[in-house]
């Protein structure tokens, strides 16, 4: 009776009040054990009395028989005693460290949840910066080089390219006959042709320039500008262009070339992802702007006019090819079958300097067959321009640098080709003409007299 009151005494009282901390449950136990060693001690008390009276009535072996049944029974409470302590202390330290991990784990699932917060103000904030950067960045260069729509009609590029136009002119442009209109009227077509073709190379090649970080930050990349609006603006350019030299009866040949000039450029841009041989398809497309300009200053395609187109072909291929070298991975990565990508590197310097080689010796050439009057030091020049492109393969220089000397090189020809021109042979025997016919006058007025 007393087992099943202490047991029912432990499952009241229980560790509902018990389970706030662990002190207090400690406290608990300590009183309840207290209350069961006293009615231990009555026990005891009662089995001395009732000893006493047994030994009076002298009934022995009944006394030994309950005092060994009183001893089981204190063994047994003494061992619920115990075994609800351990159990009770295992469910406080339970408790307790269910309690702790819980608050744990709430204390490390807030601090992930503000990590995560704090990470996503930080990304936001991040792009914020970086939107505002990029908006900043092109403010400050926006109206000159670097802005998006000097980016989008590649500046430098297109102002190259008109130069070249400009060098076919005088080069080709016979003395006494300089037009200042017509060169306007080549320049300025030649102008915006050429922009109308890098723009359409850039809309055609958006998917692929976002792989490249060379590419990347090109405005109709990132969005700056519209691919409809740049499109649009292409063909508004490209018809600019071709009308303000065609205006001119003596242009249309010229605006033609540029228009094509134009169509050609694209579809080149689709050849760089099928076949390594786009670099030498590109290079027609470098080498027509000085024929433009020759062919406005003569009107027929002249000599000196396919010099300077064979010349700037010929220069395009260790140029772009040493290009190639520097992007390679940026090549690859992108899908651009260039020959730096599909070969090796010795391949493509063999082909480079094959091409420098050729370049020496095609001025006099030129030279000999057309007997056209130009200066020999501009041919020399032309010569030296295309040795110093073969130059690096001797000295082991750098892509990048043969990259370099290739754009400088280039103007310095071209300018000398313009300064250093003479009139066309058929320029001189006009005068040789006329001054036959003054001669025959003179005679004649003579033999009157």
């Amino acid at each position: 009776m007393m087992l099943s009151k202490i047991i029912n005494n432990i499952s009241k009282s229980g560790l509902r009040n018990t389970t706030n901390s662990k002190n207090g449950g400690l406290l608990y136990f300590q009183n309840y054990y207290m209350k069961s060693s006293t009615t231990i001690t009555r026990l005891n008390s009662g089995n001395n009395n009732y000893s006493n009276n047994n030994n009076n009535n002298n009934n022995i072996i009944l006394n030994d028989k309950f005092l060994n049944k009183q001893q089981n029974d204190k063994k047994i409470i003494y061992n619920n005693i115990f075994e609800e302590k351990n159990q009770f202390l295992k469910r406080i330290y339970s408790t307790s460290t269910t309690t702790t991990s819980t608050t744990t784990t709430t204390n490390i699932n807030e601090n992930n949840i503000k990590n995560e917060n704090n990470n996503e103000n930080n990304n936001e904030n991040s792009n914020n910066n970086n939107e505002q950067s990029i908006k900043s960045n092109q403010t400050k260069s926006k109206g000159f080089l670097r802005g998006p729509y000097m980016t989008l009609i590649k500046l430098p590029i297109t102002v190259y390219v008109t130069l070249t136009a400009i060098a076919g002119y005088v080069a080709a442009c016979p003395i006494g006959a300089f037009d200042w209109v017509v060169l306007s009227q080549v320049s300025i077509g030649t102008f915006l042709a050429s922009c109308s073709a890098n723009i359409h190379n850039q809309e055609i090649e958006v998917q692929h320039d976002r792989k490249m970080p060379r590419t990347k930050d090109r405005p109709l990349v990132i969005g700056t500008i519209n691919r409809g609006k740049a499109w649009v603006g292409s063909i508004a350019l490209l018809t600019l262009g071709f009308g303000t030299m065609a205006v001119t009866p003596s242009l249309f040949v010229p605006g033609t070339l540029a228009a094509c000039n134009v169509i050609l450029y694209c579809w080149y841009t689709d050849l760089k992802r099928v076949t390594p041989l786009n670099t030498w398809i590109g290079a027609f497309v470098g080498a027509i702007p000085p024929l433009i300009g020759s062919v406005a200053a003569t009107g027929e395609f002249e000599a000196i006019g396919m010099l300077l187109a064979t010349f700037m072909y010929i220069w395009q291929i260790p140029h772009f090819l040493a290009l190639s070298q520097v992007l390679r991975e940026q090549y690859r990565g992108a899908g651009y079958k260039m020959l730096s990508v599909t070969h090796e590197k010795k391949t493509v310097d063999r082909v480079s300097l094959a091409h420098a080689l050729f370049g020496i010796p095609l001025p006099f050439i030129f030279d000999y067959f057309f007997n056209f009057n130009v200066h020999p030091i501009t041919l020399t020049c032309m010569a030296l321009s295309s040795a110093s492109l073969a130059l690096p393969f001797i000295t082991k220089i750098s892509p990048k640098r043969l990259y370099i000397i290739s754009l400088i090189s280039l103007p310095i020809t071209l300018f000398l080709s313009c300064l250093l021109r003479q009139p066309f042979a058929y320029y001189t025997d006009d005068d040789d003409e006329d001054k036959d016919k003054d001669n025959q006058n003179q005679i004649e007025n003579q033999d009157k007299k």
